[in-house]
């Protein structure tokens, strides 16, 4: 085999994450993929160098397809259709509702969503995110890699004044060799100086010194400009990501205080690069309660809420706690705390201050806090800081963000990661084109007329008897008169939750090669429907429960009674017994 000897420098370039702008002056109809990338530069000797870079794509196209007026003769949507059943179109995000209904052939409303325009049966290939579809097209197809070069990560936190009404008084930054703080000057002593700050707590911290790390650190009058500061200096430094540890507390209060006093976070987020009229905004807070389909309903934990920020901006603000806990799904930890997580982890957690005014208080507490913000400010700064620097340490052990996100986030957004069904239909999009056909779409109407038909996906959960099983159970008496107990070491739960959808992918079902679906049993209510479904999976082991309920044959005894009468065997009665020679 021999080597390609390159003549000149050659230029290709990996994609990191981007975000989606439209031209907000009025009567225009342009938008934005606004994109983070490494810039890969291989040299004709062999080496190659990465530059973080952020660039756009002005107006980027995207397909649809919509079913040919010969074949628009199925009332309900198919998941997927033939490309040959179908004519292809283009246009930019912006416009492909407008596109959409008029191929349609329907009138279309200023402000319609996409999801209502997806209720037509004959819409294919629009559910997709303009994002991945900028990724797969001017990236991945292009240029052909398998795992990104390398992923940069920043991490910042806030805290917040618990003695009097300052709000935010420190805002902290730690990104691999560089550290930046900001704390509001009316907190800090009167004579304080930032160059004291500095000296205190690159002698304090040894992380300092072993990460060769350059602080600075900036008094500010008050924390909208230390806000400022902060994402102009995260705009310089370009990290690939931003994490906050609870990200929502974070993020709120920042929000809070820019939009408290008029300023719009657009144009602190954004980055310079970015024009005013493309500049965005949007802290979007995922759900903080889990429904089920029964109606039932539980909180959701801090580490298991998924909240997304979107913003043109270098920086992707992601949550570590969510991302661990979302990686680990199996295995629950009694705590997501920081200084749990990262003391089993790293053997060392948060910032401990020994002194005697904190004997006896829990590092983290109410009480610890306020104490140390009163007495303790330079070492409250460090233990701002650590809290960063430790997130920093945490991923480099586990790789979450930097490694395991984007190689497992496949086509899909960072805003999707945690639900599998939009991974999936975008993993589906792509392998589906390769083999001919194009997945339809996704609307806010999707149930039909006949879903009220069938059986519904409530009151499942339902205890099933166990007839005829081997006696497994725990003999807890040692003596032979005494029958085996009840209880048993091994247990079994069937999780029809958990078996959809694999049951589906296993059999290939669809609604293009299912002939009918039973929706009722003569003779048979809704309940006994899914007592007998369910013992139906459970195979042999309630065969006869099942045949008794479904086709209404004889039980165990009956059919003793009738096989003795028939061979003339007399049938012993209780207390009886009878000898047979």
């Amino acid at each position: 085999m021999s080597n390609t000897i390159l003549e000149k420098p050659k230029v290709t370039f990996e994609y990191i994450h981007s975000c989606y702008t439209e031209d907000n002056r009025e009567g225009s109809m342009n938008d934005r993929v606004w994109v983070k990338a490494n810039e890969l530069t291989t040299h004709p000797d062999g080496t190659v160098t990465v530059k973080p870079v952020f660039r756009f794509h002005q107006n980027p196209q995207r397909d649809f397809w919509i079913t040919k007026k010969v074949f628009q003769k199925h009332e309900f949507k198919l998941e997927t259709e033939y490309l040959d059943r179908l004519n292809h179109y283009t246009t930019t995000q912006r416009d492909m509702v407008r596109q959409i209904q008029y191929k349609l052939g329907k009138p279309y409303k200023h402000g319609m969503r996409a999801v209502e325009a997806f209720r037509s049966p004959y819409v294919y290939g629009a559910d997709i995110d303009i994002n991945s579809v900028v990724k797969i097209k001017e990236y991945k197809d292009k240029y052909k890699y398998e795992t990104l070069s390398g992923i940069t990560y920043a991490v910042q936190d806030i805290e917040f004044d618990m003695n009097g009404k300052l709000g935010m008084i420190i805002f902290s930054m730690s990104f691999k060799d560089k550290a930046y703080q900001v704390v509001l000057r009316d907190w800090v002593g009167e004579g304080d100086t930032p160059e004291e700050y500095v000296k205190f707590i690159s002698e304090e911290l040894p992380e300092i010194k072993e990460r060769n790390i350059k602080l600075e650190i900036d008094f500010v009058t008050n924390m909208v400009d230390g806000i400022q500061r902060m994402y102009k200096k995260a705009n310089e430094w370009m990290p690939d990501f931003i994490g906050f540890w609870n990200i929502n507390y974070d993020m709120t209060i920042i929000e809070n205080i820019l939009k408290d006093a008029g300023v719009n976070p657009a144009d602190v987020f954004s980055h310079p690069s970015v024009p005013p009229e493309y500049r965005f905004f949007h802290y979007k807070r995922g759900p903080l309660v889990k429904r089920k389909d029964d109606g039932s309903s539980r909180p959701l934990a801090t580490s298991e809420q998924w909240h997304t920020v979107f913003t043109p901006a270098p920086y992707y603000f992601i949550d570590p706690a969510s991302l661990y806990r979302s990686l680990r799904k199996m295995k629950a930890e009694p705590s997501y705390s920081l200084d749990n997580l990262t003391t089993k982890l790293l053997g060392k957690g948060k910032y401990h201050v020994d002194h005697p005014l904190l004997k006896g208080m829990l590092t983290g507490s109410a009480r610890w806090h306020m104490t140390m913000q009163k007495h303790f400010k330079k070492e409250y700064c460090a233990y701002g800081l650590i809290d960063c620097i430790r997130v920093e340490q945490f991923d480099e052990e586990t790789g979450d963000v930097q490694t395991k996100l984007p190689l497992l986030l496949g086509n899909s957004q960072i805003k999707d990661f945690n639900s599998n069904p939009r991974k999936l239909c975008d993993a589906f999009h792509t392998f589906c084109l390769d083999e001919g056909q194009v997945i339809s779409t996704t609307s806010d109407q999707m149930k039909t007329k006949l879903d009220s038909l069938v059986v519904g996906k409530d009151l499942w959960i339902n205890i099933v008897e166990a007839t005829h099983l081997e006696d497994v159970g725990l003999k807890l008496v040692d003596d032979d008169m005494f029958m085996n107990s009840r209880l048993t070491l091994h247990n079994f739960d069937l999780d029809l939750i958990s078996a959809y959808p694999m049951i589906g992918i296993l059999l290939g079902l669809c609604r293009r090669n299912t002939v009918f679906e039973i929706c009722k049993i003569q003779g048979i209510d809704s309940f006994k429907h899914r007592y007998i479904c369910v013992n139906l999976t459970g195979g042999d082991a309630n065969a006869i429960t099942t045949c008794q309920d479904l086709f209404k044959l004889d039980g165990l005894d009956t059919l003793h009674t009738k096989f003795a009468a028939a061979h003339n065997i007399p049938v012993a009665k209780f207390g009886e017994t009878h000898h047979f020679s």
